[in-house]
């Protein structure tokens, strides 16, 4: 099946999902090169705490999350930019937070042939704990505690 025809397939929330995606992903490189990952990342708690507090919020299943993190890879795949764990995680939590879903861009390293790689995946906390754009290889970067 092609593409196109593929993307017709889609129930339309979930073609909306797609084209979110995949103008927040080069939104994401540019907010990345202008802020701070901590500081894009307390915005998407706020997103996420605000979309809580909406009376008429409906809440995504797990069912809907896992299908839209599948769009998010999709749409990091096929677009203009190389594709990036990052940026994926990054988009994939803001457009979570909307819904209220509790999400944390989680940064780990490991070494390969002896060199350092670093790599990012996202942690939520509801509406069911699960892990997206994982690799068990990585140990989780914990910040440095102030001295």
């Amino acid at each position: 099946m092609n593409a196109w025809r593929k993307l017709r397939a889609l129930a339309s929330r979930e073609r909306w999902v797609l084209c979110r995606a995949s103008f927040l992903l080069p939104a994401a490189w540019v907010a990345l090169r202008l802020r701070p990952l901590p500081v894009l990342t307390a915005a998407v708690r706020r997103r996420a705490l605000r979309a809580r507090r909406r009376p008429d919020q409906r809440p995504l299943s797990p069912d809907d999350v896992d299908a839209w993190a599948r769009l998010v890879a999709i749409a990091d795949r096929r677009g203009p930019m190389p594709p990036s764990c990052l940026r994926k995680s990054l988009v994939l939590a803001w457009l979570l937070s909307a819904h209220g879903v509790d999400a944390a861009v989680r940064i780990g390293v490991a070494t390969e042939r002896g060199a350092l790689a670093a790599h990012a995946w996202l942690e939520i906390t509801r509406p069911s704990p699960r892990r997206f754009f994982s690799d068990p290889g990585f140990e989780l970067l914990v910040p440095a505690a102030p001295s």
